[in-house]
């Protein structure tokens, strides 16, 4: 696909170079494609793009290669091809045949041999996902001749190029815009995303084949361009030259097209020195035939261009995300020799929105910062913050060197022009900080340290210029030193915010005073238009600069603040946008648009108190949450996407506090956590000495509990007692918002749109409750009243339910949820399922007793029959026969 010219993306580079403005693809003309008129509105569609050019063109541009391709020995496909519904496996199998003979004379070492998997299913790459769910089917595939690869053949990771083989010609998906062309775009690129991941590819190339015709497909992290039509069977040289393309690529380093120079394929030499190299730096290493697909050997070049070697053996996370792909990497520090030097690394790897400021510039603001402390004669401090080693941003060295003409490997996706998706640039970044889930906790005065420390990392980047915004339970890690005690840091920047760098944009001063007095100034007009006033002072005070009138000392000095904070709305709508995960977020960050205050520092406290919250709720036993169960309460406030009702609630509500059993100084630290998160929220009036928390209150409360470690029990280990209710879904595809920054959440929303009050069926909740257990409701027999009924239970039940519609706040989906418990109590009690059963057993009998009668059987009486002697008659309908009636 090729660029926009003058896309935003290439104003942060050299805007000297007119060359740098946009990409041009030479030879080949390509639009965005629109999508047929149909009721049908398929997201996919508008990634995939068509060129009007020759198919001959599109090979030269997009399928470069570093000799040109010979004769094709075959006039014609030298296969019998089986067209129509139903014959995909004939077809599969002529394909094959005919696929062999087309590339007959290509060198031995460059021959690619193609094999018939017969529809196998192969999961998706290193085990991350189920079977039933990510396993997807293959047919014709090819494989390299000197692949060394790991059996079984049917991995993601031996397959070099994948034929998508349809029998009909109307399964094109380019030619209607329809439901099932939906599915095979979805197909498309799940076919991709396996293949980018297994491989670390920076793009891929499939192979459509409909009928009699085919297409070429090139897929990477933005869209897709596909090749024009082209029939295979009377022009097979055309896959002839896209296969002698696609094993000879024009850039050094590759062995097909799409690999990444930088990373060389894992060798058995490789996989035996990762053995040796981890029994003894990293006893934990599980070598398994998944986690041996993770080796290989990767390149960096540093910006002076000093390169540094790793051999990659482990990989500790990746995104489901088509688009983003962020993937981390556990590696082992080689020398120039390839000998090790014992040093383990975490490589990140991500393809980051060129729109947005890279997640690289926030590291290095940190690095001058702390090298310009170190200038002034400041000592510089920088714990609590991951330890950034060096980075590669090869889109941007990419755009660089395209500007004289050199080949460009593919760091950089491209993009055609008029759309609406957004460019990416592929950056590998270092750190030389090996991090531990805080799930993995040994004591709870451990995950506490390491809470302190993020929090002391988190203030020293504040005070620097940095506000981090995606506090969350992957992003703060554990820290185990060697003398065995347990640290903390924060990582992953990708949302984070430079507030120098807004000042700076802004035209203020940019000094840490100046930004904090812009977020009160913010805040108490956002209070004004939450409460329906207008920011009266701003206009009076613009109208009367204006017209030259004079003032009087004390009215400038109220309205000082309103005129000298004068910034453009589009500057701060991109500050304000809601980022990081929801699960964490703070109350304020939640709340709508118009009504969203600045992202602050203590907005981020307050995620790392939810944070905390919920590494004790879901992996802590033995304790209480105020007067709801712990797992009504987890669910209430973790369980939805938009859960600031309940967060508020639990917040302001006296009674919502967390006891923990045996465990008094966590129990006086979260609820000291929570008393001091209170000072967030808005109190409704326009008070600019409003205190809010600061980093110093909260390390204070964590220094004061984790002051005597022997207050701390030993063995209260993560036992991870509820898992999530929500995480996010492995689902291959694009992004679909464009060049937009307001929606930067790194969880998938997969539940109903938010409101003020979300609303929870209770029918839905009482059917996941338990069903009444006989054995208690035969041990209990409580007094019944005529109607089946416990009294003492029913008038109980109304005198909670008349207390509940008696409170003045809202109700909330906790609270549903145990109304629902109690009511189920009181079924059980009141014999409920004994009475349903008697019903159902009524209605059993009634429809028996009809069948018989209409069969010609006159009943007695219970249990007993006999045959009428009546002639049998065939039997009126029931609407015919009128109502039954009961016996």
């Amino acid at each position: 696909m090729v660029p926009r010219p003058g896309s935003p993306q290439t104003a942060s580079h050299d805007s000297s170079s007119s060359s740098r403005s946009g990409w041009k693809a030479v030879g080949v003309k390509v639009e965005q494609r629109k999508a047929p008129a149909s009721a049908y509105k398929c997201e996919i569609f508008g990634n995939f793009v068509e060129p009007k050019s020759n198919i001959n063109a599109f090979l030269a541009e997009f399928a470069p290669a570093s000799t040109l391709p010979p004769k094709c020995p075959d006039k014609s496909f030298n296969a019998k091809i089986y067209t129509g519904g139903g014959r995909e496996q004939k077809m599969r199998e002529q394909s094959v045949k005919g696929l062999k003979s087309v590339v007959r004379k290509f060198p031995a070492a460059k021959r690619l041999k193609f094999h018939d998997l017969n529809r196998q299913k192969i999961r998706a790459p290193y085990a991350m996902c189920d079977d039933r769910a990510n396993a997807h089917r293959i047919g014709v595939c090819a494989t390299l001749p000197e692949l060394d690869g790991i059996p079984p053949l049917a991995r993601w990771r031996n397959l070099a190029l994948v034929f998508d083989i349809h029998s009909r010609a109307e399964d094109d998906p380019m030619a209607k815009n329809s439901a099932v062309h939906e599915g095979c775009f979805q197909r498309l690129m799940q076919l991709a995303q396996n293949t980018l991941l297994a491989q670390g590819k920076l793009y891929v190339f499939l192979v459509g084949i409909y009928g009699r015709r085919a297409r070429l497909y090139r897929l990477d992290r933005s869209g897709a361009v596909c090749s024009p039509l082209f029939n295979y069977t009377t022009e097979p040289h055309i896959l002839h030259d896209f296969l002698w393309r696609f094993v000879h690529p024009k850039f050094d380093g590759c062995v097909v097209l799409g690999d990444d120079p930088a990373v060389k394929r894992g060798t058995r030499t490789d996989r035996s020195l990762v053995l040796k190299l981890a029994k003894q730096y990293d006893p934990e290493y599980e070598c398994t035939a998944e986690s041996r697909k993770a080796i290989r050997r990767v390149t960096v070049t540093q910006d002076d261009g000093e390169k540094a070697t790793y051999l990659v053996y482990k990989l500790i996370h990746t995104d489901a995300d088509l688009s983003r792909a962020s993937t981390v990497w556990e590696a082992f520090a080689l020398n120039s020799d390839g000998e090790t030097t014992g040093k383990r690394v975490v490589i990140k790897e991500a393809w980051q929105i060129t729109s947005i400021p890279s997640e690289t510039l926030f590291y290095r603001d940190l690095q001058e910062a702390v090298a310009a402390s170190a200038e002034s004669g400041t000592e510089p401090s920088l714990s609590g913050i991951v330890k950034f080693e060096g980075c590669n941003d090869l889109g941007a060295r990419e755009v660089e060197t395209f500007a004289h003409g050199t080949p460009r490997p593919g760091y950089r996706t491209m993009q055609c022009e008029g759309s609406n998706v957004d460019e990416r640039n592929f950056v590998r970044m270092v750190f030389g900080t090996i991090g531990t889930p805080l799930t993995e906790f040994k004591s709870t005065y451990g995950v506490a340290c390491a809470l302190r420390d993020a929090i002391e990392g988190h203030r020293q980047a504040y005070q620097l210029g940095l506000i981090h915004r995606d506090i969350s339970v992957g992003n703060v890690m554990m820290e185990i030193k060697a003398d065995e005690t347990v640290g903390g840091f924060i990582h992953d920047l990708d949302y984070a915010f430079s507030w120098k760098r807004f000042l700076a944009d802004a035209g203020l001063p940019v000094d840490l005073e100046t930004w904090e007095r812009y977020v009160r100034e913010e805040h108490r007009r956002v209070t004004r238009k939450r409460n329906g006033q207008h920011d009266k002072d701003d206009k009076s005070n613009r109208s009367q600069s204006s017209r030259g009138t004079s003032e009087s000392s004390a009215q400038v000095k109220k309205n000082r603040a309103a005129s000298e904070f004068h910034v453009d709305p589009a500057l701060q709508h991109a500050q304000k946008a809601q980022t990081g995960t929801k699960r964490y977020m703070a109350v304020e960050v939640l709340d709508v648009d118009e009504h969203r205050d600045t992202h602050e520092a203590r907005h981020d406290l307050e995620s790392f108190f939810w944070l905390f919250v919920w590494l004790v709720l879901r992996n802590v036993s033995c304790h209480t949450c105020g007067p709801w169960p712990v797992e009504v309460e987890y669910d209430a406030l973790f369980g939805w996407s938009s859960n600031r009702w309940s967060k508020r609630h639990f917040i302001s509500d006296r009674r919502m506090q967390i006891t923990i059993e045996h465990n008094k100084p966590l129990t006086t630290l979260l609820e000291s956590f929570r008393q001091l998160c209170k000072t967030n929220y808005r109190s409704g009036d326009e008070k600019e000495d409003v205190r809010w928390m600061t980093h110093e209150d909260v390390l204070k409360l964590f220094h004061e509990a984790l002051e005597d470690p022997t207050q701390w029990p030993d063995d209260d280990n993560a036992k991870m007692e509820r898992e999530p209710s929500m995480e996010p879904a492995y689902s291959p595809g694009w992004d679909y918002q464009s060049n937009s920054t307001a929606a930067l959440t790194t969880e998938t929303n997969h539940s109903i749109p938010e409101q003020d009050l979300p609303p929870v069926p209770i029918q839905a909740e009482e059917e996941v409750l338990p069903q009444p257990d006989p054995a208690l409701t035969a041990a209990v027999e409580p007094q019944r009243n005529s109607d089946g009924g416990n009294t003492d239970a029913v008038a109980a039940l109304a005198e909670e339910e008349a207390r509940a519609r008696a409170t003045s706040r809202p109700v909330h989906a906790m609270e549903t949820r145990a109304r629902a418990a109690a009511r189920t109590r009181a079924a059980q009690a009141a014999g409920a399922g004994e009475a349903q059963q008697q019903r159902r057993s009524g209605r059993l009998q009634g429809q028996k007793r009809r069948h018989e009668q209409e069969a010609g059987v006159v009943v007695d009486g219970p249990g007993t029959s006999r045959r009428s002697k009546r002639p049998r008659t065939a039997a009126p309908s029931r609407r015919a026969r009128g109502p039954q009636k009961k016996t």
